[in-house]
């Protein structure tokens, strides 16, 4: 068999399973995958959509990390065409797999280039006479520790002080690396198609005069029943975080939690 020829016993049967289709997929060498566009466009599609739904997410972003990385370490030609196709195709399985918006659409096929790594979420969690610091969303009106994506040029613990004043207008220090996590392996609420590390970082202030920012309705400190009475942005933290992040701030020694 040539580079640029395959045959039916290389497509995956879709009744075998996830498992079947990565050993046919990602072992056979991508040049003899031509019929992408008319064979595993078809069979992918009806394979994944018949998946539980908290697998797709998963299952979509896999395929994109292969096909972006691949198009960035392919040379051969060929090669790049058929990364390309299934990065296509990863596009087709998003629309019809979420509700995803146009517009998250090109963040998550396009903003990467090279090999794809996870994005990190940065929280700041700020306590004033043993009281947690939250900021009520514009957007929603829901309730979140500040923070947000780190930016490039910035460490992890310059992001958590920047997002503090921009969001909360007061300054403050990062003293702890309280926990990171994998979005993906907790509850969060509207999972993103991006796989995400959400870092904590348990703070002190050197300034204390609250006023909310451009994105932000309200900046308010909680005691930790009055934190988790709110209506917490479960999508940026959870009431397990709140907990967390108290326990944190008590302890006289702390040792970061990791998933």
């Amino acid at each position: 068999m040539t580079n640029q020829s395959w045959c039916a016993n290389d497509i995956p049967i879709i009744n075998s399973g996830i498992s079947n289709f990565w050993n046919a997929a990602v072992f056979v060498p991508i040049t003899r995958m031509m019929d992408v566009e008319t064979t595993y466009r078809k069979q992918l599609i009806l394979m994944v959509t018949q998946r539980p739904a908290e697998n797709l997410a998963e299952i979509v972003a896999k395929l994109q990390a292969i096909a972006q990385s691949g198009r960035f370490y392919a040379h051969d030609v060929y090669d790049q065409e058929r990364y390309t196709q299934l990065s296509e195709l990863t596009g087709d399985l998003i629309r019809l797999t979420s509700d995803a918006s146009p517009d998250q659409l090109r963040l998550f096929l396009d903003s990467d280039t090279g090999y794809v790594t996870p994005k990190v979420d940065v929280r700041a969690a700020t306590f004033i006479n043993d009281k947690l610091l939250l900021v009520q969303e514009k957007s929603s009106g829901q309730w979140s520790i500040p923070g947000g994506w780190a930016d490039l040029g910035y460490s992890a613990g310059q992001i958590a002080t920047k997002e503090t004043h921009e969001e909360a207008g007061i300054t403050v220090r990062p003293i702890r690396l309280a926990a990171v996590w994998a979005m993906r392996q907790h509850s969060y609420a509207k999972q993103r198609l991006n796989d995400i590390y959400k870092m904590f970082f348990v703070c002190t202030a050197e300034t204390t005069d609250l006023h909310p920012g451009v994105e932000t309705a309200a900046a308010q400190l909680f005691t930790q029943s009055e934190a988790l009475a709110t209506d917490l942005s479960l999508q940026r933290n959870l009431p397990a975080d709140i907990q967390m992040l108290f326990e944190c701030h008590a302890a006289a020694q702390w040792e970061t939690r990791f998933d």
